[in-house]
């Protein structure tokens, strides 16, 4: 690992009642925003795009949070569930007006 490169932590994500998926946590000593990275339907939140995304974010100093999807987690190659069941949200994100996201 070079000295600019961050190593990201692994986390547990709860993204309903009964769901959970992985997730990485990369964040600089004292970052100034925060940024959830997701993946595209191809790739997981591994694949060297994603990883090298979130480096440069973290050289920046912002952090990041990249998780997998469920139906990645299970290994399946289909989707299973919308995106709004699916992706973590903020309170900030669920109180903006819907035009606005």
């Amino acid at each position: 690992m070079s000295p600019t490169t961050t190593a990201a932590v692994e986390r547990r994500l709860r993204v309903s009642q009964d769901i959970e998926v992985s997730a990485l946590l990369l964040s600089p000593a004292s970052p100034r925003a925060f940024y959830v990275l997701a993946h595209g339907a191809g790739a997981g939140m591994r694949h060297a795009f994603m990883e090298a995304m979130a480096q440069r974010f973290a050289a920046r100093g912002i952090a990041t949070l990249r998780y997998q999807f469920p139906y990645t987690e299970q290994g399946s190659g289909s989707i299973r569930c919308c995106s709004t069941r699916c992706a973590p949200r903020s309170r900030w994100a669920s109180r903006r007006p819907a035009a606005s996201r």
